[in-house]
């Protein structure tokens, strides 16, 4: 149990907020106001965890791998682990923890390894992309952007 964190009991099928009814709070607004695929919550691997006992001690049928997720919701993944990237240091993770990184987002689900292709390929070509903006930028650097 992470300490300060959202703790769920099985035995009394309860969730004690150990000092975190902010986090709570914070979590029960997102949900009420849609807030899909917030980096905040996307990669919390405490909250994924919690996710992920709650999702066993419910009587809902098994997940399947990554059954919930559109080609779109990975691209948007994608974005995210981009956007966050410099914060969660994805460039000197492993291939390992980039795949245990890729499953605290998908809580409860599990990605399959074409998912996490699909998801690592994205992020590859973001970082490309982004490549070629700064080399057109400092290419253009020189050249003046109009009349004075």
């Amino acid at each position: 149990m992470t300490a300060g964190f959202l703790h769920f009991d099985p035995e009394t099928d309860t969730i004690r907020l150990n000092g975190s009814a902010t986090v709570m709070l914070t979590l029960l607004m997102k949900a009420k106001f849609g807030e899909r695929f917030d980096p905040e919550t996307l990669f919390h691997r405490p909250l994924a965890d919690l996710i992920r006992q709650l999702d066993g001690a419910s009587n809902l049928p098994p997940r399947q791998s990554g059954d919930c997720f559109t080609r779109d919701d990975l691209a948007c993944i994608a974005r995210e682990v981009f956007a966050e990237s410099s914060r969660s240091g994805w460039w000197s993770m492993s291939a390992q923890q980039r795949i245990a990184y890729l499953q605290v987002a998908a809580a409860p689900w599990n990605l399959s390894n074409e998912q996490i292709e699909m998801v690592r390929q994205d992020v590859d070509d973001l970082l490309f992309r982004s490549r070629q903006i700064v080399a057109a930028a400092e290419d253009g650097a020189g050249v003046a952007a109009g009349p004075a």
